[in-house]
């Protein structure tokens, strides 16, 4: 597959989990994929299997809650390419908290991570965003049916779907679109840990609620390349559901 023969995209939360699987998915597809998250360590072997697989990656550990750390990064990418032809916003965090049980300081963390650092990423990335080009912002089920005991969780996620809809009018007269995808439940490194704190019955009940069953993470980065793309070409402003069926 040479879909992004060409195209250079940068991936948010490249480090592990579906942010993984979604730059070695456009790597696969010809993309020159520009590796973003903390742990520097876990990018350079990811850019290292990208580069033994025929690829090109460009590791560039950030925190992108600061953003002098995400202004030098934006520079680093445009020296290396000077363009960008996909940026994907994965980058953020859960928490699995009933609001009694939720302190305002952790309520802050995460909303400056789930939605001010993806705005804040956005607004560095502009000026390298070509005509053409495309945003992908991950948002959850969650934030589009609400979730009893995630409820600040829902909220960032349902302020990501708000800020996708707000951009992508905001961004068309440049040519620039904006979607974004809401996976439901995903067998990822984090899933399992949750999940392994159930009883066998509990996962089995979660496990009902998606018609399909759990998603793989390639679910989600197949999703994230289709809106990337160009056969998106005329696709912006919209939120796909790639959730086995919960929100139905």
């Amino acid at each position: 597959m040479s879909d992004y023969d060409g195209k250079v995209a940068l991936v948010t939360g490249a480090s592990s989990g579906i942010g993984r699987t979604i730059a070695l998915a456009l790597a696969r597809r010809g993309a020159k994929v520009v590796l973003m998250a903390r742990r520097k360590e876990l990018l350079e072997a990811l850019a290292a299997e990208i580069a033994a697989a025929g690829g090109e990656a460009m590791p560039v550990a950030t925190d992108v809650t600061d953003e002098a750390q995400v202004k030098q990064g934006r520079g680093l990418v445009k020296e290396r390419f000077g363009r960008l032809d996909l940026l994907v916003n994965n980058a953020g965090r859960e928490l699995l908290l009933p609001l009694q049980a939720t302190s305002m300081a952790e309520a802050r963390s995460l909303l400056e991570l789930n939605v001010v650092a993806m705005a804040s990423v956005t607004k560095a990335m502009l000026g390298l965003l070509v005509k053409g080009s495309a945003v992908v912002n991950m948002s959850s089920a969650a934030g589009l049916r609400g979730s009893a005991g995630m409820g600040l969780y829902a909220a960032s996620k349902a302020g990501v779907v708000g800020l996708t809809r707000a951009l992508a009018r905001e961004l068309a007269p440049r040519g620039v679109r904006v979607n974004a995808v809401a996976p439901g439940m995903v067998r990822t490194e984090l899933l399992e840990r949750m999940l392994g704190r159930l009883k066998p019955e509990q996962v089995a009940e979660i496990e009902a609620r998606h018609p399909l069953g759990f998603g793989e993470p390639d679910d989600v980065a197949a999703a994230v390349c289709f809106l990337g793309g160009d056969a998106a070409r005329w696709i912006t402003g919209q939120v796909l559901a790639v959730d086995g069926g919960l929100t139905a």
